[in-house]
């Protein structure tokens, strides 16, 4: 239970969705979750761990179109909502989304005056885009974000 001053560990489904009812599920559950998705996700789970030593919090389904994975930990702002600027606890958020993006090719940056870095890309050869954010740093992004495209590109069939 968080005291006066000490932040309260908050979950991806806290106060993130207006219009859309999310699904929120432990890891046990994640390949429940996972099946909620009309196209074959890239599952991230062992090459984050691998990346950053951060384990899966949980994994949020937004309306069978986008999928979020919770590795570490975030906050809570003053009103109640994650607080993804905060550095004072490591995360990162992989988004999984059915379709593509609108650009050509892999970007890794990092929003002025944001604690957080990004990489977003579509995965080749499937209809599906990653977005991830984590405030682990540019490399450890990087480096999952272009695994994740390998594994996505490489696999043929079944669950990556």
């Amino acid at each position: 239970m968080a005291t006066a001053g000490t932040p309260r560990r908050v979950s991806l489904c806290d106060g993130l969705h207006v219009d859309a009812t999310p699904r929120c599920y432990p890891p046990s559950q994640v390949g429940k979750a996972e099946r909620q998705m009309p196209v074959r996700v890239v599952s991230p789970r062992g090459l984050v761990w691998r990346v950053t030593g951060l384990r899966l919090h949980e994994v949020d389904v937004d309306s069978g179109a986008a999928m979020d994975y919770l590795f570490g930990r975030l906050t809570a702002d003053r009103s109640g909502i994650p607080d993804y600027g905060s550095t004072r606890f490591r995360y990162m958020v992989v988004r999984e989304i059915a379709g593509h993006m609108t650009f050509g090719r892999a970007v890794v940056y990092r929003t002025q005056g944001e604690a957080q870095w990004h990489f977003a890309a579509n995965v080749p050869g499937r209809d599906l885009a990653l977005h991830i954010f984590t405030n682990v740093g540019r490399t450890a992004v990087a480096r999952v974000g272009y695994a994740m495209l390998k594994l996505g590109q490489s696999a043929t069939s079944g669950k990556c």
